[in-house]
């Protein structure tokens, strides 16, 4: 069994390698240049360089040599190669084994999402009826859908026959971890890759807040960094503030914690449940921001103990072995 993971994000890296390490020939194919992993992808066309014509044509080839190579298509963002997806009725119709995996902003409705979190925030250029349009054709051709989690099950539930859920594969043994220690001036970090959506407005504003009652501690917006800057900056930090509108974690929770850290996120009540009990994440909310980074500052002997709960349970949910295993058992059923 070949497997191919297109077309860009950490996820296509991460699941490949998982599944090499697995037995499983694997690999990873990026179409854009300007996404942060795609210097770690083992195909990088870099469409996005090219003219028109010459990024149709070196697209056609790449899917001409694609198709005669691989036994399993498994298409990331529900993005294929063909922007109305015939290239998938023509991989069903040579016998290819084709699954999609949603990510979040391709298919969050927000119609859907208030249901649950009447405060949560959408991506604008993705607007309810181009979702579910391209949902509907999608769906015509593809049978079997991956989420990351249990949120997204309700956006994508009524296109597909089936919905599998696959935690984030993370290479955890690629970083050590650095466990804060009680010091005088603790660093705070914020990753944001959508302001609104990580909800930067309300954390800088705790933020401001605690500096004016006198608390001591640095902070770092990181944005506009690759992918081994910011890691760097991670690791040098002693707490990491992820979200706090979404509900869910992603790959900076992950590499966080995988980094030793304690994590600010945001996790909604009604997705708790379906996590691990040992999940270590600090919770916090847009209200509640504030109070939570202040009782980490008063309680430093925290840190390190959440730190290291934080790479016990990365280890134990999000190691390439499990991940793969589960993703392996998918593609047998296709």
């Amino acid at each position: 069994m070949k497997v191919l993971h297109l077309p860009y994000g950490a996820g296509i890296v991460s699941l490949s390698e998982a599944l090499r390490e697995h037995g499983v020939h694997a690999d990873s194919c990026s179409f854009y240049s300007t996404n942060t992993y795609n210097y770690l992808a083992d195909y990088k066309l870099d469409l996005d360089l090219l003219t028109k014509d010459k990024k149709e044509e070196k697209l056609k080839q790449f899917f001409e040599y694609a198709k005669e190579t691989y036994d399993v298509f498994h298409f990331h963002f529900g993005e294929t190669f063909h922007p109305m997806f015939l290239d998938v009725k023509e991989l069903n119709e040579k016998g290819k084994k084709v699954l999609v995996h949603h990510r979040g902003s391709e298919v969050r409705r927000r119609s859907i999402a208030q249901r649950v979190n009447p405060d949560v925030v959408v991506k604008k250029d993705w607007s309810e009826q181009r979702i579910k349009k391209r949902l509907r054709a999608l769906s015509k051709y593809v049978k079997v859908a991956i989420v990351n989690d249990v949120e997204l099950i309700p956006y994508v539930s009524d296109y597909y026959e089936r919905v599998e859920v696959v935690p984030h594969a993370l290479n955890h043994q690629r970083i050590s971890p650095v466990f804060p220690s009680e010091k005088a001036v603790p660093t705070i970090v914020h990753a944001p890759s959508h302001q609104e959506i990580k909800g930067t407005a309300e954390i800088e504003a705790a933020i401001r807040r605690l500096r004016e009652q006198g608390h001591k501690f640095n902070y770092r917006r990181l944005e506009h960094k690759t992918h081994e800057e910011l890691l760097s900056e991670v690791l040098e930090a002693t707490i990491v503030i992820d979200q706090l509108k979404i509900g869910t974690y992603a790959n900076l929770t992950m590499e966080a914690m995988a980094s030793g850290k304690p994590v600010i996120c945001f996790i909604h009540e009604q997705f708790r449940n379906s996590y691990p009990k040992q999940l270590p994440i600090v919770e916090a909310t847009t209200e509640t921001i504030h109070d939570v980074i202040l009782d980490l500052l008063v309680h430093q002997e925290k840190w390190a103990t959440i730190g290291q709960q934080s790479r016990m349970y990365v280890e134990q949910f999000h190691s390439y072995p499990i991940i793969a295993k589960q993703l392996k058992q998918i593609y047998e059923t296709l």
